[in-house]
């Protein structure tokens, strides 16, 4: 927030006042009309600001140790209170004490309508230099900047009293509206150094630098987030896309379903196509299982196939009618048919050799035995 746009809110009774740089005050009952970005400036009579050194070991639990630092500075329980701190450099700490009950007055009050203010004591708000004391006439009262970290409201009447115990400074500046009234308040050897200008907040935050000095916005009342605004920005939008991911997840469910049962059918059709040709045995892995029972009907790369084996054989078995064949085997590996024949008499399983032989196929006699009314014969036959 820079000096040209700064904007304070300052609590009343009822109302508030909004003032921004170079501008005058205004009144706004309603915290629904405060501005969005602005800084809220707490009463610096309700605040006590201190400055407190803190060793290396104190500073690595700051946050359980800064009670009982601040204990024998403050009358009132400590429990009672709040309390928000700010490193000055590495052995000191600028530190807020305020009452929490004030704190949620002013949270109430406000109604959530500026959750991302700051929250600055309005004595630190005041333009201020090293060795330069600042007092801003407000009414009957006055806020006074004694330093960077410092600083109180008091009672207009009450200010020469006050300025009296303090070291006098280089240069004294006062905003008021009566001159020569406004410096007859300060020490008689400090009017010589003083600088009168004319106006109140609004002239006083054109020189202020805007800088957010000690945050009273700490612990439980950190700063939220605008949840609430957020929502009303994009609430159309995440509506929309509520509705679009149910949809989508509606259709993509309906596709699950109607997928799942087209695959339910062409696994039932693929099990009665394996059970026409092996009506037997246990189904695991249909492709793999007549991958495997095929591959038993097939030969290496240099070996003949199943398929003119057995045609070659069939033809010279046709020629024969008293022939029978007892069984089949065929040997992929080997490229072999191994055959078990029945014929009337040894006669016809030569005649049969014979056929195979003219055929182009080799043939093996592995045995043959005699029995009632014929012979039985067993082959391996396989190309030349």
């Amino acid at each position: 927030m820079t000096q040209q746009n700064l904007t304070i809110v300052l609590p009343g009774n009822d109302s508030f006042s909004v003032v921004s740089a170079g501008s005058q005050a205004f009144a706004v009952e309603s915290a629904a009309e405060l501005p969005n970005e602005a800084l809220f400036a707490v009463p610096a009579d309700e605040v006590r600001l201190l400055s407190l050194a803190v060793t290396a070991e104190e500073k690595k639990h700051l946050g359980k140790s800064l009670p009982f630092m601040v204990e024998e500075f403050v009358a009132e329980d400590i429990a009672t209170l709040h309390i928000a701190a700010a490193p000055i450099d590495d052995a000191r700490y600028a530190v807020a004490v305020i009452r929490r009950k004030r704190m949620v007055e002013w949270m109430e009050s406000l109604a959530g309508a500026a959750d991302e203010y700051h929250w600055v004591s309005e004595a630190l708000l005041l333009p201020w230099q090293p060795n330069e004391l600042t007092v801003l006439l407000d009414g009957d009262e006055a806020v006074i900047r004694d330093g960077e970290w410092s600083g109180s409201r008091i009672e207009k009447t009450l200010v020469p009293a006050l300025l009296a115990t303090m070291d006098a400074p280089t240069q004294t500046v006062i905003y008021g509206h009566a001159q020569n009234e406004d410096i007859a308040l300060l020490p008689e050897s400090w009017q010589v150094n003083a600088l009168w200008r004319q106006g109140g907040w609004g002239n006083a935050l054109m020189l202020a630098d805007g800088a957010v000095k000690l945050d009273l916005r700490q612990g439980m009342f950190q700063k939220r987030l605008p949840v609430a605004r957020w929502w009303g920005l994009w609430r159309n939008v995440a509506i929309f896309a509520a509705v679009a991911l149910t949809v989508h997840l509606i259709a993509g469910w309906l596709d699950y379903r109607a997928l799942a049962a087209e695959n339910f059918s062409l696994r039932t059709a693929m099990v009665d196509s394996y059970r026409r040709a092996n009506p037997k045995g246990a189904v695991v892995d249909i492709e793999k299982q007549l991958n495997r029972q095929l591959a038993e009907f097939q030969i290496g790369d240099s070996g003949p196939a199943f398929t003119p084996i057995l045609a070659d054989v069939s033809r010279a078995m046709v020629a024969d009618k008293t022939l029978s064949l007892a069984s089949l085997n065929f040997s992929g590996p080997a490229g072999q048919l191994r055959l078990t024949v029945e014929a009337p008499s040894f006669e016809a399983v030569s005649a049969l050799r014979d056929r195979l032989s003219k055929a182009g196929l080799s043939n093996d006699l592995e045995g043959s035995n005699a029995r009632s009314g014929g012979v039985t014969a067993r082959l391996t036959v396989g190309v030349n």
